[in-house]
């Protein structure tokens, strides 16, 4: 994986000899004993790469993960079942779809991703032709044993050769049923990480992150070795949990609304997450805007008796998106005495947008950049945003990036994916423009146009941000709320972005709702002000800019782009219109607060 830059890596690199054969018992009872304990497992490497039903897990890359796959039984994991789980490129699977990355966490920590078991949590990587790593994944024909194997895996370094790898390392992770048992075996073990400090995390956490059982951190297990975690036969640990699954989604994804469009259902899942049976409780749910005055709110009683119950909660409210801007929808059960306050409320970030306007900007970022901005050590690595505008077909007319600074002068590079990858991942390659360095406005909105419009007809677009060398940085949101729709992308794979949890990336899209005329032109003009003159104008067109007015676009009546200007730190501006032709123009000018569409004519 390629790291942040902004971390600082100092420490020592440790090897271990593993004195210690047996660790625990954790909060829930599992013990681990190794193979050097006399009661610990027999180091058997099982090699499932030449067993026939044996499947290769294709799509891992660097610092990302794949899935779901099926795990073939219902395996018994604290005191909750698992029936599937995500591959991470990095040394660990989960049981919902989890990025683990640098800095590697100590475990337990309540902090997300959680809910994962962790062999060789490290800094992995699978991309590069001259890779040696794979991973397979094998069910036994009793349907009672998952093994997952990584081959040869190579660590990702800033510095080799090879395609950014050094390295090898084969270990693998067995679930059995039989005794509801982890067991993790180390064949090879050769190389180091490139980082030196929080590198590798071995051990298993519940899915609250309050549970755990660390076998090491920061150590490097030898080959020939094995670590089996014994499941407790009589625990005594109660959990009394109730937890918002999601809002909306699955990953509580953030959503855009049309205007004066269909209503929002507040709909959410709950789920009963702990060991004790439960009464029923409450489940209320709002939208607020940004001024926190609510808009819609709702109350429904769950009832999750039974451990592992789940529930979709539909609020008889709904919400109406009669104003543009940005909203929250809140979900938050009320259960007493609830084990875990952490995961009991999420929340949704919903975005209003008017299709009245000629063009539509889409982004879940405002436009202001915290911190210093993101960049990848390696010089090669990206970012993404996934945009699903509330109407289709919709006509992507340009890109707009956030770069904070851009030292080196090696540009960048603006990228759209289909979402017809598998899963509805990023598939198709349907832009990519090269912006050289002489192009950009450091700590500025960025605009790429496009050769030519482009029309989608699918639900929506990865729009992506890649490095074209070390150095250059891009703007990151940290304000309230998130969208949960930004993701790392890191060779050839796209992930999660592991700080999706804190901030978003300033990414945004201009779309228009077709390609043709331009409809709604009187509801989507203002009367001309004295802010552009003359009218009617002739040879030239003047426009006075206040409110730090960003861009000026300029379409005619059949929805052809005229003229596109960045007006960043301008006070005026004058177009030289000699050219074109009598009729209608509509200009549409870009500030902090939104678009202002005037009609003027020629």
């Amino acid at each position: 994986m390629k790291k942040n830059i902004l971390f600082s890596l100092i420490a020592l690199i440790v090897y271990t000899s593993l004195h210690a054969a047996t660790g625990g018992p954790d909060l829930f009872g599992y013990i681990w004993r190794d193979s050097n304990e006399p009661n610990g497992p027999l180091y058997n490497w099982i090699d499932i790469t030449a067993k026939p039903n044996a499947l290769q897990i294709n799509g891992l890359s660097d610092d990302n993960n794949t899935g779901p796959y099926p795990i073939g039984f219902n395996f018994q994991y604290y005191w909750y079942g698992v029936s599937q789980f995500w591959v991470g490129s990095n040394g660990y699977i989960a049981f919902n779809n989890a990025q683990i990355s640098s800095p590697f966490p100590t475990i337990p920590a309540p902090a997300q991703p959680n809910n994962f078991i962790a062999a060789f949590a490290s800094d992995l990587n699978f991309d590069g032709a001259t890779n040696p790593g794979s991973c397979y994944y094998w069910q036994n024909a009793a349907n009672d044993t998952l093994i997952i194997s990584y081959e040869n895996a190579p660590f990702w370094s800033p510095t080799a050769a090879n395609g950014y790898i050094q390295g090898q390392n084969s270990f693998q992770i067995i679930l059995s049923n039989v005794d509801s048992s982890i067991t993790f075996q180390y064949k090879l073990q050769s190389g180091v990480s490139a980082g030196t400090t929080q590198i590798l995390s071995i051990g298993i956490e519940n899915n609250s992150g309050n549970i755990g059982l660390q076998h090491s951190y920061g150590t490097y297990p030898l080959a020939n070795y094995a670590v089996k975690y014994f499941y407790p036969s009589n625990s005594t640990y109660q959990v009394t949990d109730a937890a918002v699954m999601w809002n909306n989604n699955e990953e509580t994804g953030a959503k855009f609304l049309l205007n004066n469009g269909p209503s929002f259902q507040m709909e959410t899942s709950v789920k009963n997450t702990g060991n004790q049976n439960l009464n029923p409780f409450n489940v209320f749910s709002q939208v607020l805007n940004a001024s926190n005055a609510v808009m819609a709110s709702g109350t429904t009683l769950a009832a999750v008796t039974n451990p592992g119950n789940e529930q979709l909660i539909t609020q008889t409210n709904t919400f109406s998106p009669v104003a543009n801007g940005t909203y929250r929808f809140t979900t938050e059960t009320q259960l007493s005495n609830d084990a875990t306050p952490s995961n009991n409320s999420k929340t949704m970030e919903l975005v209003v947008v008017d299709t009245t306007q000629v063009l539509v900007n889409l982004q879940y970022c405002d436009n202001s950049s915290e911190g210093v901005g993101l960049s990848w050590q390696g010089g090669n690595g990206g970012v993404g945003v996934y945009f699903e505008p509330p109407f289709t077909p919709f006509v992507i007319q340009r890109l707009e990036y956030f770069i904070i600074s851009d030292p080196m002068a090696v540009g960048f590079t603006a990228k759209v994916n289909a979402n017809d990858g598998i899963n509805n991942t990023p598939g198709s390659e349907l832009v990519n423009i090269s912006v050289p360095s002489s192009a950009i406005v450091a700590n500025s909105w960025n605009q790429v146009l496009l050769a030519s419009p482009l029309t989608v007809s699918d639900t929506g677009v990865y729009v992506s941000w890649i490095m074209n060398g070390d150095g250059i940085t891009i703007g990151q949101d940290q304000t309230l709320p998130l969208s949960n729709q930004t993701y790392e992308v890191l060779g050839a794979g796209w992930a999660i972005n592991r700080y999706r949890e804190i901030e978003d990336i300033m990414i945004r899209m201009v779309v228009s709702t077709t390609s043709g005329a331009l409809t709604n032109i009187n509801a989507s003009t203002k009367e001309v002000s004295n802010s552009i003159y003359p009218v009617p104008f002739d040879q030239q067109l003047n426009l006075n800019l206040s409110g730090n007015v960003s861009s000026v676009t300029v379409f005619n009546t059949t929805g052809e782009l005229i003229a596109n200007m960045n007006c960043e730190g301008k006070k005026s501006l004058t177009l030289d219109s000699s050219n074109w032709p009598a009729g209608i123009y509509l200009i549409q000018m870009l500030d902090a607060k939104g678009l202002t569409t005037q009609k003027v004519v020629k």
